[in-house]
């Protein structure tokens, strides 16, 4: 069991702490380092990269985004085009709906 986990669902009484303190300072001495080196538990880095997952797709959402919009800014461009020239009667409209007529 992880020294935390150990300190947080354990009793609080003076002498598991003691017991934790002195756990602790032999895993430092054991360490050969004057402080602990902090390692992220399981659920840490799951979360971690979970984090990303949603930061990515949130990315992926946006580019998309952006290039659907561009392509009906060109949709309605060429629409728009194409009703002055007189078009081939199908185009989008400026509100977006799909117009076509002209048999």
């Amino acid at each position: 069991m992880d020294l935390r986990d150990a300190l947080h669902r354990g009793r609080a009484d003076p002498a598991s702490v003691r017991a934790l303190a002195l756990t602790l300072r032999e895993r430092v001495a054991a360490s050969g380092r004057s402080h602990p080196v902090p390692v992220l538990t399981e659920r840490a880095r799951a979360r971690a990269a979970a984090e990303a997952a949603r930061a990515g797709a949130i990315e992926e959402q946006a580019r998309e985004a952006e290039l659907l919009s561009r392509l009906q800014a060109k949709r309605r461009a060429a629409a728009t085009a194409g009703a002055e020239r007189g078009g081939d009667g199908c185009a989008l409209a400026a509100e977006g709906g799909l117009v076509a007529v002209q048999s």
